[in-house]
């Protein structure tokens, strides 16, 4: 097929040409390399080849980012990278393994560029010669690989004559040798870098034969450098179990390499006649193919271990040469080995064998059995470390799971094992581990159940910290009503105790102990002018193993929502209270001049009140803790692991918090929430003032009604003018100093108590939450407040 270019093309590739020319000549913009120009275009449309360059691209590739490594800084090789990956972007260009040899070889040779041009053999400015007499004219090193390094004559052409010449069994001779890795006689290694050689020729050879020898004798090189990474293996065993296990295959391949040695040498004969450098070059092709793939693998696997070193060997087994997945398939079968026992000992055990970090489960020393912390925290899976092989999305989730029975911490007998583990089946492996979770799951379930009660907490928490039983908190409420109102300064944590122990021995959610052991009460910081009521928390004590499901951070949010719930509670039992003492002052002191309408409208105001902090009780109560708490039990009831506990306890906490208003997003409603709790408090404190008022009032009378009794036996007129006359001031006094001034501020509380609920039904209405839209139907269900405001 012949290919036709365009005039613009040839120009361009024309142009291209005479750059590349320039710059390896590194000649000035006006010297003239037309010849060379023309020279290069001659070479570029040929069907010459290097015999160095490598098919493989990714061999290549490797070696180019090994020595950007070795010899420029980092910010070359991410450079170099990147340039790459625009190339394989590039859909017009082809041969990108061809492309990537050039680079090495002008990469290799660029260094010498400056000090010694290496074209100026070929392209000589002013010189009158053919191209034909430049080619025969170049250094003759050039024509052979770099591995091979020349010393006497060098390499001769094969055209010249000459009659110093090795013989050719003297070079199968040391050929066997150095496939060995050891020095022959007339050829040797000599090293050039800490992982590299080069061959020393002691007499002069002919270009091809040179050609033959380099890449026999790379296998020698190969097999050196194969012992070297065995050796190294075998003398740090920090290098991990896998990296050994791989190096034992490495091993027994390079024994059967060996062994093919030893046949050639066999072949050879004892005169050394029966075999010729060709005939060895070709018994020699898949021992080298094999070799170079091996090399190319342990370079690879330099700074690898574990699964990750796993995982690169996994890579091997889509190469398209059956050859080539054979030996990565024994080899990673090998080295997979003690990762496998790992998983087994992992799996079955609950046992991290692991002595040099290559499992991908990490376990953190720091972290105590009885911590909290130990469930979520102590094993990590590292997923770097699972082999590529094992990755999917349900083998992941598997292997995340089993992370969640370390070492069978409270399991009484370890899973039995369905069958043997069969190394490389992926699929018995996953179904292994599937049914080995579900029976541990099984059984650490059933030991929470019924040993550790884990139900029973349950109801516990739900009974007394979140007040679900309701004979509990009015209990406690009778109790402690009068000790919480105390100063903080004389608050005492034991008394507290006592009151919720009588509690509990008084109501019903009083559960084998277990009320008494777990709940504790909890005195907070005092601030100035704090009260008992201000620093009471009722609080749980969670115990090992069950603080793994009721950690510090879940039982602050239950102290949390207590202290909501409390508050309301608190606000509740205020007015209940207060009402049954205005009826008996509304009925005892009618006659008590102005003192009627005070008590009415404080009666409608505490009415208003109670029906609000009612209303907000019983959203609290029976819209938000109880259905939540209703599919709580269910889904712990139905859990097929503990995971599923913690997550559907960890809704649960999230589901009440946020619907409490006790989340960032809800802090305008707290807020308010707040304020009007306050107005409740204050209206409570006024009424116990007026009532004090009107005892001090009734006291005053009563006073008065003795002295006038007393007189009357002692047949004196009870009462005279002046003392009705001070009657009648003392009563109107305390009409202006009591009664009205009582009757002032509870108007000024009740216009800031409407002010606040119009700011709670307009963020409950500007609300998305349904159940809130509801509450303030509710709460104005009469259209009181929307009238008022109006």
């Amino acid at each position: 097929m012949t290919l036709r270019f365009s005039c613009q093309a040839s120009h361009d590739i024309t142009l291209l040409a005479e750059r590349l020319v320039r710059n390896l000549l590194l000649a000035d913009a006006n010297a003239d390399v037309s010849f060379e120009t023309n020279f290069a275009l001659r070479v570029f449309s040929s069907y010459l080849s290097s015999s160095n360059i490598v098919e493989d691209e990714s061999l290549t590739l490797g070696a180019l980012e090994r020595f950007l490594a070795r010899h420029n800084p980092p910010r070359d090789l991410v450079k170099f990278q990147i340039l790459f990956e625009k190339l394989c972007s590039t859909k017009f260009l082809e041969n990108r393994s061809s492309i990537l040899s050039l680079l090495e070889i002008l990469s290799r040779r660029g260094s010498l560029v400056a000090k010694k041009p290496i074209f100026r053999s070929l392209f000589d400015f002013g010189s009158s010669k053919t191209p034909e007499e430049l080619c025969s004219n170049r250094n003759p090193s050039g024509s052979v690989p770099s591995f091979v390094h020349i010393e006497g004559a060098g390499i001769r052409d094969s055209s010249s004559e000459s009659t110093q010449e090795l013989p050719e069994r003297f070079l199968v001779r040391d050929v066997l040798y150095i496939l060995q890795g050891i020095d022959g006689k007339d050829i040797k290694f000599t090293a050039r870098g800490e992982d590299s050689y080069s061959l020393h020729v002691s007499d002069s050879i002919r270009t091809p034969l040179a050609r033959l020898l380099a890449r026999m004798c790379q296998s020698g090189k190969n097999f050196k450098e194969l012992n070297f990474y065995i050796d190294d293996v075998t003398r740090c065993p920090e290098a991990g179990l896998v990296a050994q296990g791989m190096f034992a295959a490495v091993k027994s391949e390079t024994a059967q390499y060996h062994r093919h040695v030893v046949s050639l040498e066999g072949m050879r004969g004892a005169e050394g006649q029966g075999l010729s450098l060709r005939q060895m070059a070709a018994w020699l092709q898949e021992p080298a193919f094999k070799l170079r793939h091996l090399v190319e693998w342990c370079r690879l696997s330099r700074g690898q271990r574990g699964g990750a070193l796993l995982s690169l060997l996994s890579n091997f087994l889509s190469h398209g040469d059956p050859v080539v997945v054979s030996m990565a398939k024994n080899i990673l079968l090998q080295a997979a080995r003690p990762f496998y026992y790992m998983i087994g000992q992992w799996i079955h055990e609950g046992v991290l064998d692991d002595p040099f970090n290559e499992f991908f489960v990490c376990a953190d020393q720091k972290i105590d059995y009885t911590d909290e912390k130990m469930w979520n925290e102590k094993y990590t899976l590292i997923k770097e470390m699972v082999p590529r092989f094992l990755v999917s999305e349900v083998a992941l989730k598997d292997w995340q799971n089993s992370e969640l029975y370390p070492e069978q911490l409270w399991i009484q007998r370890p899973a039995a094992r369905p069958f043997c583990l069969d190394l490389g089946c992926e699929e018995a492996l996953r179904g292994v581990l599937h049914r080995t979770n579900a029976i541990t799951s099984r059984q650490l379930l059933d030991l929470l159940f019924k040993k550790f009660k884990l139900l029973s907490h349950f109801q516990v928490l739900y009974d007394c910290i979140l007040l679900g039983s309701g004979d509990f908190a009015h209990n406690l409420l009778d109790v402690a009503f009068e000790l919480l109102e105390r100063p903080a300064q004389h608050l005492y944590r034991h008394s507290l105790l006592s009151c919720v122990d009588t509690a509990l021995r008084s109501s019903v959610c009083l559960m084998d102990d277990i009320s008494l052991e777990c709940l504790d009460a909890l005195l907070l910081h005092p601030l100035d002018g704090a009260c008992g009521w201000d620093i009471f928390v009722l609080s749980y004590r969670s115990r090992c193993p069950l603080n793994i499901i009721f950690t510090a951070q879940r039982v602050e949010a239950y102290n949390r929502i207590f202290k909501f719930l409390w508050h309301f509670r608190r606000l509740d039992y205020c007015l209940k209270s207060r009402w049954a003492l205005s009826s008996v002052y509304s009925r005892r002191n009618a006659h008590i001049d102005g003192l009627d309408p005070l008590l009415k409208f404080c009666s409608l105001q505490r009415s208003e009140m109670q029906h609000m902090v009612r209303e907000i009780q019983y959203y609290v109560s029976f819209e938000v803790v109880q259905p939540v708490w209703r599919t709580l039990s269910v889904t712990i009831r139905n859990a097929v692991d503990l995971d599923a506990i913690i997550l559907a306890h960890s809704n649960f906490l999230d589901s009440v918090l946020s619907r409490c208003f006790l989340r960032p997003e809800s802090a305008g409603i707290f807020q308010l929430l707040e304020k009007i709790s306050s107005l409740v408090l204050e209206f409570t404190y006024l009424l116990a003032s007026t009532f004090k008022a009107i005892d001090d009032e009734v006291m005053r009378r009563r006073r008065l009604a003795n002295q006038i009794r007393m007189k009357t036996l002692k047949n004196e007129w009870g009462m005279t003018k002046q003392d009705e006359l001070e009657s009648r001031e003392m009563g109107r006094k305390f009409a202006i100093n009591c009664v009205q001034p009582l009757e002032r501020q509870s108007k000024e509380l009740a216009v800031r108590w409407k002010a606040a609920m119009g700011a709670l039904f307009s963020e409950l209405g500007a609300s998305k939450d349904t159940n809130l839209k509801v509450l303030s139907f509710r709460l104005d269900f009469n259209n009181y407040y929307k009238n008022e405001f109006n």
